[in-house]
């Protein structure tokens, strides 16, 4: 299988990170926490995926994210895929930092209580801040909103992260 023309992934790398984050359900009363990890291809290394994405500036990312949605039973479990933009250039390594919004969907698990439980896909928008330290580790602070309606399952909600990440092979 032929190789990418543009260039060595090692340009740009790959990162897996975990993060904490608060959020509100639309009908829930008061913040919750939760937390995931994320799995981020940068643009040189999503193009071994998607060849557009490095021509787009754009990242790759497989996110798990875990929500609680009030002090009962209440939550909502996804795992996601995400496109990322960059208002600045994010391909090479040497890149420091960038504003960014994304869009994605995940396979998505709503837990109303203990026996009652609903599968459906989700969709989510996102909005945030990517520093890179020292070619090595992954900051961000991102704003979150996830659309999750089926049928009299309203999960949907708003969620602020603050994660971490370091490269993959590090």
């Amino acid at each position: 299988m032929p190789g990418s023309n543009l260039g060595p992934s090692v340009d740009s790398p790959m990162f897996l990170g975990l993060y904490g984050q608060f959020g509100l359900g639309i009908e829930f009363d008061g913040s919750q926490p939760g937390y995931g990890a994320i799995f981020e291809f940068r643009p040189g290394s999503a193009a071994d995926i998607l060849p557009f994405l490095y021509r787009w500036n754009s990242s790759f990312i497989l996110q798990a994210d875990f929500l609680k949605l009030s002090d009962n039973d209440e939550s909502i479990l996804s795992a996601d895929v995400i496109f990322r933009k960059y208002f600045k250039d994010m391909r090479p390594n040497q890149a420091l930092g960038s504003f960014f919004v994304g869009a994605g969907m995940g396979a998505s698990k709503a837990n109303y209580s203990a026996e009652k439980r609903v599968k459906y896909w989700s969709w989510l928008g996102e909005v945030g801040f990517e520093r890179t330290l020292k070619e090595r580790y992954l900051f961000w602070v991102k704003a979150q909103y996830r659309y999750f309606d089926h049928y009299d399952f309203n999960y949907t909600n708003y969620s602020l992260q603050v994660g971490a990440g370091i490269p993959i092979p590090w």
